[in-house]
């Protein structure tokens, strides 16, 4: 009995100490060793350490009242911070399904199928800046498709526009997995 009330003690004790999380034992600053400021996306500060949003506040707070890190200086890391305060669009969250996409080059195995299927996508780039281009390698041949288009309808209106600059004569939709932003 007394050795249970022992260890309770010592487990009660300890919860405090547990309570810190894993980033901000790693960002703690302590005299003689290195300083570690970490910057990441909210949503991985959630799945390391299953705290609310409010971390990314923290950490611009700390950086910008850091003795280690100048304010004025161009190459530290409290003005990497401070520009970096939006989320992306390559960072949202996207899940898999069954859609349309436009094929507008499929070509050989090659090396010079590979860049006239790079080709094809630089040049889709120009007209469509906001449409994601995807150059592959399905076996045997480079292909080269544009968009995530949810119905058939979406696919071929744009494929309309895309055959109306003249110069994507060849592109098809095809169906295939396609990645969705929600």
């Amino acid at each position: 009995m007394k050795h249970l009330f022992i260890g309770l003690l010592g487990v009660m004790l300890a919860l405090p100490l547990s309570a810190q999380k894993f980033t901000e034992r790693l960002e703690q600053v302590e005299a003689g060793k290195g300083r570690v400021v970490i910057h990441q996306d909210s949503s991985i500060e959630r799945l390391v350490n299953g705290s609310p949003e409010k971390k990314a506040e923290k950490q611009i707070d700390r950086t910008e009242t850091s003795s280690v890190l100048k304010k004025n200086d161009p190459d530290s890391s409290a003005s990497i911070v401070k520009s970096d305060t939006t989320t992306p669009k390559a960072y949202r969250s996207k899940y898999t399904t069954v859609g349309y996409r436009i094929q507008v080059y499929s070509g050989g195995n090659s090396r010079t199928a590979r860049e006239q299927a790079m080709r094809k996508g630089n040049q889709v780039k120009k007209y469509f800046a906001d449409l994601p281009v995807y150059t592959h390698f399905y076996s045997p041949r480079w292909t080269c498709r544009i968009g995530d288009f949810r119905s058939y309808a979406e696919a071929s209106r744009v494929l309309s526009e895309l055959k109306g600059t003249g110069a994507f004569g060849e592109a098809v939709i095809v169906k295939c997995k396609i990645q969705v932003a929600y």
